[in-house]
C-alpha cells in the first residue's frame, strides 16, 4: 500500500523525481498517510482496506502528486 503513495511521491509531477532519496521519498508517503488518518503498516495490502481506509488511500496518494 505505501508503494501506491510513493509513487505519487516519486512520479507526481510529470516525471521522476531524482531530488528524493527512497528514504526521503518513503517518508513522505508516510506523512501522507498519516495525515490522512490511515494506521497501516509496510506490510499492508490495499485489499485489506475498508471502503472509507481505501478512499483515504486514494486521498493520500492525489496528495502525494
Amino acid at each position: 500500500m505505501v508503494e501506491n503513495v510513493l509513487l505519487g511521491v516519486l512520479f507526481g509531477n510529470g516525471g521522476h523525481s531524482t531530488s528524493y532519496s527512497e528514504g526521503a521519498a518513503k517518508q513522505d508517503a508516510f506523512e501522507y498517510i498519516d495525515f490522512v488518518g490511515l494506521k497501516v503498516s509496510e506490510l499492508t495490502m490495499p485489499d485489506e482496506l475498508t471502503a472509507v481506509g481505501l478512499r483515504r488511500l486514494e486521498l493520500a496518494r492525489a496528495l502525494a502528486t
